[in-house]
């Protein structure tokens, strides 16, 4: 089994994508309503202050219908430390 986190679905994705949308759950993939983290320049790392993680939210949109509502904190090496 492939640990790479390459993405997140959020409570608010599924409704948003696919109950409003009118899809059946079973037809849907993930990979089809996450936010992607491969391509992202808006990764936030554990020492960035707090000044340039919100610099990092609001260039994506933060809070807004087409932002994200979360973001990943990765380590240097790729690993997952938490979730804003």
């Amino acid at each position: 089994m492939d640990t790479e986190i390459t993405g997140f679905v959020t409570e608010s994705d599924i409704v948003q994508k696919v109950v409003a949308e009118d899809l059946n759950p079973s037809e849907v993939k993930a990979s089809d309503i996450m936010q992607d983290l491969t391509s992202s320049s808006s990764l936030l790392t554990p020492d960035m202050s707090l000044e340039n993680v919100l610099n990092a939210m609001m260039q994506t949109g933060w809070k807004q219908s087409t932002g994200w509502k979360y973001f990943p904190v990765m380590s240097d090496s790729g690993e997952l430390k938490g979730v804003l």
